[in-house]
């Protein structure tokens, strides 16, 4: 193992206890249960992560093949992490428990104003997503200045919710990173539902990202013939051969995974198009027929 593995397994390590001490202060010394609640939830995704990555790449170095055991483990707390956290703050506003700031109050009007929603697909659908200011206060699209108020970057038409869906999609599923303003970017390009661009890139989260990412791989290792685990031949090697190995195989896995996510947005975001399109088509026909 050289300098370099070892200095990223420590910064692994170090990173893993900084914050799993921080989660564990802000659980003692934080003021309300709202704001406690926080605390250990960074402990367990960014805390015990960084040391889940260590873990992986500390046995893949020293082992002849990827240690892909953590990434169950990761996914499961991002799957877990989340949901108790919400589950106990909806608990703790249903008891009423004390907090720094003042507890919302329920009143008839909003209680009757719930109920007279709009049962419209188009209406329902406007609920699930971001609305326009704020998007327009997002510090990620704040460069994108007077191109953000565009008329029919806010329309709600089949062309620019679809055109919206497909973008958010492709982004979403292609690039780990910085999604939500290269989607508003392209939207403002092309004229489509900005609001949808930008919901429509959770296509990937902490639940999805990594079975996502699996199934990229494995369809852009078939379709080149190239696989990370068989690049390398397994035989017994010392422990510098079996690091520059492992080395090799985390290169391996780019070009199969380029083109595999290639392949799969570009295929998810023409079927979003497609399918939204003629969902809403349908629906609109219906609806007309009913008035007849």
């Amino acid at each position: 193992m050289n300098d370099a593995t070892e200095l990223l397994l420590s910064l692994l390590v170090l990173a893993g206890a900084i914050f799993t001490f921080i989660g564990s202060l802000g659980l003692a010394r934080l003021g309300d249960f709202y704001t406690r609640l926080h605390g250990p939830t960074k402990a367990t995704t960014l805390g015990v992560g960084s040391l889940l990555i260590a873990s992986a790449v500390y046995f893949s170095v020293t082992g002849e093949s990827l240690s892909l055991h953590e990434v169950l483990v990761a996914l499961f707390l991002f799957i877990t992490a989340p949901i108790s956290a919400h589950l106990m703050a909806k608990a703790a506003l249903h008891l009423r428990l004390t907090s720094l700031t003042p507890l919302p109050k329920e009143t008839g009007s909003e209680a009757s104003s719930e109920s007279s929603r709009n049962p419209y697909m188009k209406n329902r659908f406007k609920q699930l997503l971001p609305n326009r200011e704020r998007l327009l206060a997002s510090r990620w699209l704040r460069w994108l200045g007077p191109l953000l108020h565009h008329p029919q970057l806010w329309h709600w038409s089949r062309r620019g919710v679809s055109m919206g869906v497909a973008i958010g999609v492709f982004f979403g599923l292609l690039i780990p990173v910085a999604q939500i303003p290269i989607s508003a970017t392209a939207a403002v390009l092309l004229r489509a539902n900005l609001p949808a661009a930008a919901a429509s890139t959770l296509v990937t989260n902490p639940v999805t990202f990594a079975p996502i990412y699996y199934a990229a791989y494995k369809l852009g290792a078939w379709i080149t013939g190239e696989d990370a685990e068989k690049s390398v031949p397994n035989k017994p090697a010392l422990p510098a051969d079996a690091e520059e190995g492992f080395w090799e195989r985390i290169a391996g896995i780019g070009l199969p995974l380029l083109v595999g996510l290639s392949i799969t947005a570009t295929i998810a975001g023409l079927a979003c198009y497609v399918l939204i399109s003629l969902g809403w088509y349908l629906y609109v026909m219906r609806k007309r027929r009913r008035k007849r």
